[in-house]
């Protein structure tokens, strides 16, 4: 899929769902935050991105996961 990897090409460091959003926005104008986030959770689950939970940030809402390409040294 086209927008899956749109959005592997940008988040090669960890970023919010926001932030990848915006950035795929420029060549996928229907890229809202919401599919962006939708995507990056199935993206996660095929173990092509990896969800990281900064340490004291918040339970829910924006903000609460960064996510980034998974590399060879994640295990």
């Amino acid at each position: 899929m086209p927008l899956d990897q749109r959005i592997m090409d940008v988040a090669t460091d960890a970023m919010r769902p926001v932030d990848i959003a915006k950035k795929v926005q420029v060549d996928f104008e229907d890229a809202t935050t919401q599919r962006v986030a939708s995507r990056l959770k199935a993206l996660v689950g095929r173990g092509l991105m990896v969800r990281i939970r900064p340490p004291g940030g918040p339970a829910n809402g924006p903000g609460t996961s960064l996510y980034r390409v998974k590399r060879d040294s994640d295990s």
